[in-house]
C-alpha cells in the first residue's frame, strides 16, 4: 500500500475514535447525535478507501443521514414532552397581611364602640384579599335515595317454537 493511504487510514481511525469518545461524554444529546453522524461519515470514507463504494454509499446515506435525522426528531420530541411536564404552575398571588386587632386588656373587657369600628377591617377588604372558596354542591333531600333510575324496557314477546320436523318416510325398495 501507499504511505499516504496508510497515513489517511490512521488519521481516519483516530478521528473515528475521537468521535466515538465524544458521543459518550457529551452532555448535550443533539451534539452527541451530530458527533455520531461524523463518525458514520468517517466510516463511509474508510469503506471508500478500502474499495467498497457500495458499502460506503449505504453507510453515508443510512448511517449518517437517516439515522441522524431519526435521532434528532426523537430527541426533540422527548425534550418537548419534558418541558410540557415541567411547565410552571399559575403564578401565586401573595396574600396581603390582615390588620391585627389588638388584644383586649384585662382592665377593659369591652372596648368603646368607636374604637371597635376603627380597628376592624371593612368587610369588602377581606373579600378582596381572600380568594372565593369553591361552593360544595347541595346534597339531595334526605328522603331521596341515591339509586340510579333505570328506564323501563318493554318486553319482547317470545317467538313461537318452530314446528317439529316431519319424519321422512323410508324409501321403498325397488321390486
Amino acid at each position: 500500500m501507499n504511505a499516504s493511504v496508510v497515513a489517511l487510514q490512521i488519521a481516519l481511525g483516530l478521528g473515528m475514535v475521537a468521535m466515538a469518545v465524544s458521543v459518550l461524554f457529551l452532555r448535550n444529546l443533539m451534539a452527541s447525535a451530530v458527533s455520531l453522524a461524523g463518525f458514520s461519515l468517517l466510516l463511509a470514507l474508510e469503506f471508500y478507501i478500502l474499495q467498497a463504494p457500495d458499502v460506503a454509499i449505504a453507510e453515508a446515506g443510512i448511517g449518517a443521514g437517516l439515522t441522524t435525522a431519526i435521532f434528532m426528531v426523537a430527541i426533540r420530541a422527548v425534550t418537548a414532552k419534558g418541558k410540557k411536564k415541567a411547565a410552571p404552575a399559575a403564578p401565586q398571588v401573595p396574600e396581603s397581611p390582615k390588620p391585627e386587632i389588638p388584644a383586649a386588656s384585662p382592665a377593659s373587657a369591652d372596648p368603646p364602640a368607636e374604637e371597635a369600628r376603627q380597628d376592624a377591617a371593612p368587610p369588602e377588604a377581606d373579600a378582596a384579599v381572600e380568594p372565593p372558596q369553591p361552593q360544595k354542591p347541595e346534597s339531595p333531600a334526605p328522603d331521596v335515595p341515591d339509586v340510579p333510575v333505570v328506564p323501563e324496557v318493554p318486553e319482547i314477546p317470545a317467538s313461537p317454537a318452530p314446528p317439529p320436523p316431519t319424519p321422512i318416510p323410508p324409501e321403498k325398495e325397488a321390486p
